[in-house]
């Protein structure tokens, strides 16, 4: 196994787990069903899905919606708005809990600060400030965190539909949406303060839009919006950060000028430094450095 963290890479495309024995499972289930008696029927049935994408997908929207606010009266976590709450509790004190924390501060006027007072700068700011921006307006309390991650949930459900249905076929970003909207790891994790619940609708709009440009879909200003989309993406998860290459190996695609290209693959990547000039700023100021 050692030898496997040399090659770890390619190993994630390799490997397997109980995920892979639930796929095989419920393949072998649908093959079986296939072959039953009646299963004409079962066709039609899941035959009705296809054929209304739309309302399928607002149903499962709904049904997602439903499961994890269940979730969020079923779970007893509860995130720190003070770091009182749980500071001098360790083993309880979650990275979820500084997520919000310093969310809570910034509506307080306090920007990425630990318990005793002193500037920090782990944490990329998008997600905290962008939940800070909320509690500002609503004021600190779990009913604004979860709605808005709720609603972020909702929004990436739709994009992740949009996105499988323009790349594959409508019944691939259904399955795609639907699939989401049922995974249990989004479920439980909507009671948590998480960057990714952000980072995701960022970065699928982003993508959904070069999509379009590339399918020929003119979008007015459209090196402004992915810079500011994938900028802040990137300053929610830092995994974009490449994102203005894949901004500029599509305009390879559209066979556009290489002079084109490359002053895109410029322009994005300025534009997305945007969103971080505030973070800049405040770093310099603190620790002369940037």
């Amino acid at each position: 196994m050692d030898d496997l963290r040399i090659y770890h890479h390619f190993y994630e495309y390799f490997k397997t787990n109980y995920f892979t024995g639930i796929l095989l499972g419920i393949i072998l289930v649908a093959i079986f069903l296939k072959h039953l008696p009646g299963s004409v029927y079962l066709i039609r049935f899941f035959s009705f899905f296809s054929n209304h994408p739309k309302r399928t997908l607002v149903l499962f929207c709904l049904l997602g919606v439903a499961l994890r606010i269940t979730w969020l009266f079923l779970c007893h976590y509860r995130p720190a708005f003070q770091w009182s709450d749980k500071y001098q509790l360790l083993m309880t004190f979650t990275e979820y809990d500084q997520i919000n924390l310093n969310a809570a501060d910034i509506a307080r006027g306090i920007w990425f600060e630990n318990a005793d007072g002193v500037p920090m700068v782990r944490r990329p700011m998008g997600y905290p400030t962008f939940l800070g921006f909320f509690y500002s307006l609503f004021g600190c309390n779990t009913l604004v965190l979860y709605s808005l991650q709720i609603a972020l949930f909702v929004a990436t459900a739709i994009l992740i539909y949009l996105l499988g249905t323009h790349l594959y076929k409508k019944e691939a970003g259904l399955l795609a949406a639907v699939l989401f909207c049922l995974y249990p790891v989004s479920i439980y994790s909507i009671s948590l303060a998480l960057d990714e619940h952000l980072f995701l609708p960022l970065w699928f709009f982003g993508l959904y839009l070069l999509l379009m440009e590339m399918k020929g879909q003119p979008i007015r200003f459209a090196l402004v919006w992915y810079g500011l989309f994938f900028g802040y993406a990137t300053m929610t998860r830092t995994h974009t950060i490449f994102m203005p290459l894949v901004v500029a190996y599509a305009y390879t695609l559209i066979k556009y000028s290489k002079r084109k290209v490359i002053l895109s693959l410029i322009a994005v990547f300025l534009i997305s430094q945007i969103p971080t000039i505030p973070w800049a700023i405040r770093n310099y100021r603190i620790w002369g450095d940037y």
